[in-house]
């Protein structure tokens, strides 16, 4: 017999290289040893959505500011180049 921690029922395995009592035991224990990296993922994505709102409104403002630069070289051209 053999005891888990997780659910903390006694199980014995046919092989005797069985860590779960069952499939749920099995999820639950993965969930556990992995809860934080998934955590932190969360977080990165969260960034990265920052960041590409941040990158939408620097591509506005460029393309405002190229804007702005050829409407001044076309009143240069046609008042001539002072």
């Amino acid at each position: 017999m053999k005891k888990i921690c997780i659910c903390g029922k006694e199980f014995e395995s046919k092989t005797g290289k069985a860590r779960y009592c069952s499939q749920k035991c099995r999820f639950k224990g993965y969930y556990q040893t992995h809860k934080e990296l998934w955590h932190f993922n969360s977080i990165k994505n969260e960034n990265k959505i920052a960041k590409k709102e941040q990158k939408k409104i620097n591509d506005e403002k460029n393309a405002m500011l190229q804007k702005r630069r050829s409407d001044i070289d076309l009143l240069k051209k046609k008042n001539g180049n002072r």
